[in-house]
C-alpha cells in the first residue's frame, strides 16, 4: 500500500471518529493520533484530504463557506464490510 492510500484511509477513519463534530483539514493533522496522518508531511495530508473533497469522500457542512467538514455517506461507505472498497482509498488490491 502507498503512503497516499494509509493517509486517505486514515483520514476516513478520522472523520468517523468525528462524526457530528465537524473539523478542518489542518484541525484534523494537528490532533489526529492516526500514524499515517502523524507521521507524514502536513502538505501531503492537506492535498489527500483536498481530493477525497472534491471527489465526494469529505463533504462541506452547510453554513460555514466549505471551511468544515464531515465525512460523507459515500467516504463511510468505505469503512463498511458491506460495500466494495474503491481503488481511489484501498489501493490496486481493493476488493
Amino acid at each position: 500500500m502507498s503512503i497516499e492510500h494509509a493517509i486517505r484511509q486514515a483520514i476516513l477513519r478520522d472523520l468517523k471518529l468525528y462524526t457530528g463534530a465537524p473539523i478542518t483539514a489542518k484541525e484534523l493533522v494537528q490532533i489526529s493520533q492516526e500514524p499515517a496522518i502523524r507521521h507524514a508531511d502536513e502538505a501531503a495530508v492537506l492535498e489527500e484530504f483536498t481530493e477525497m473533497h472534491w471527489l465526494g469522500y469529505i463533504e462541506a457542512v452547510p453554513g460555514y463557506k466549505g471551511q468544515y467538514c464531515q465525512l460523507s455517506d459515500k467516504g463511510r461507505k468505505q469503512l463498511l464490510d458491506d460495500y466494495p472498497q474503491e481503488p481511489f482509498i484501498w489501493g490496486p488490491g481493493a476488493k
